[in-house]
């Protein structure tokens, strides 16, 4: 009787803190849900193979002081994670894959506008070569760095500093195709 009361005592545990099923890879259940829509058919984006850096980060407009320091982390993160250094580049660099921070012409001509999201809102979407991470303004472009970080990449922020976050490890860095 007791072994059957702790079997489903486990079950119970395991099912209430959600580790049996997940409804969606970019939606863990310890993450704020988001909207994910039909994902675009493209292949996938990579930004870091066998641990060097294929990618470069672009920034468009509204990014400010706040963007600057998540995209530190950022960096940092990716540099943890797979020893890549990725670099921000000043002029978008045709058929490179390019990981592009903020609102800008390439951004609108792919559907996302900053200036119709919400205040602090963001979107991330994808296209051949591209990861776009757009705002309202720069915090909300911030929170869409740190969400990508968190949802793409798999990075946890327990407590600030390098010590507070859990960075999972990987030689490379693929991005599937989101919106």
């Amino acid at each position: 009787m007791k072994t059957v009361i702790l079997f489903f005592g486990i079950i119970f545990i395991i099912l209430a803190t959600g580790y049996v099923s997940r409804a969606s890879e970019l939606n863990p259940p310890d993450l704020n849900p988001a909207e994910i829509l039909k994902k675009p058919k493209h292949n996938p984006v990579d930004l870091v193979t066998n641990g060097q850096a294929v990618a470069e980060i672009y920034y468009g407009e509204n990014c400010g002081r706040q963007v600057a320091t998540v995209t530190k982390e950022l960096i940092s993160a990716i540099k943890d994670a797979t020893g890549a250094d990725i670099k921000i580049v000043k002029k978008l660099t045709p058929d490179k894959p390019t990981l592009i921070i903020g609102d800008c012409p390439e951004a609108k001509k792919a559907g996302l506008d900053g200036t119709k999201m919400p205040i602090e809102g963001f979107e991330i979407k994808t296209a051949p070569q591209r990861i776009f991470i757009v705002g309202n303004d720069d915090v909300g472009t911030a929170w869409g760095v740190i969400d990508f970080m968190e949802r793409f990449m798999g990075v946890r922020f327990y407590w600030p500093g390098k010590s507070g976050a859990s960075i999972p490890k990987s030689q490379d860095l693929v991005i599937k195709p989101a919106m």
